[in-house]
């Protein structure tokens, strides 16, 4: 199941210079998300959007991992739609580029 999260204005230079409109995350579950699911799901949501993280959001990401949920960030471009936001790392995991 993919739960979208909450839509937000993308801030720096890159967003400036590729127009990016708004970003959110996008959150995948095997089924419905469970109790403890949904709380981190919140979590990460306050820290994307309020930029409210409460602790370490790299720890906080890695337990949404552990619990099953994977992620991933989409951006609005000027054209409306929305597309997955690259990501160096995935690029490089992937070869679409070279690592060093």
């Amino acid at each position: 199941m993919i739960t979208r999260g909450k839509e937000y204005t993308p801030t720096g230079e890159d967003a400036q210079k590729r127009n990016i409109r708004k970003r959110r995350v996008s959150y995948v579950t095997t089924g419905t998300p469970t109790i403890e699911q949904k709380n981190l799901i919140e979590k990460i949501e306050r820290g994307v959007v309020e930029g409210k993280w409460n602790g370490d959001p790299y720890t906080t990401m890695r337990n949404a991992e552990y619990q099953g949920i994977d992620f991933f960030e989409e951006e609005q471009r000027a054209d409306g739609r929305w597309y997955l936001m690259p990501t160096d790392d995935a690029n490089m995991a992937l070869m679409q580029t070279g690592a060093l």
